[in-house]
């Protein structure tokens, strides 16, 4: 290689370009880190929560406590199930 025949001169040294290692390394980093962000940003656009909210009514309007409401998400099949309040909710 060309580093061998300079004794003088360092393998952090890049001779042919004029750039150093240094500038790499931090040039590499800052790719690294960039990437991360923007991972970082991709992954919290994804999120597992909701929320739904409303009140359990019958056909005349009257407030239903204790009823069993059940949520499904069809692609998944996952349920979600809970028990309305004395107020329907």
């Amino acid at each position: 290689m060309f580093y061998s025949s300079c004794p003088g001169c360092s393998r952090l040294d890049d001779l042919k370009g004029g750039v150093t290692a240094t500038k790499r390394l931090k040039t590499l980093l800052l790719v690294a880190l960039t990437t991360v962000a923007l991972a970082m940003c991709l992954n919290a656009q994804q999120t597992n929560v909701g929320n739904i909210t409303g009140s359990v009514e019958d056909t005349t309007g009257a407030i239903i406590p204790a009823a069993e409401v059940v949520a499904v998400n069809p692609a998944t099949g996952v349920t979600q199930s809970t028990v309305t309040t004395s107020q329907g909710v």
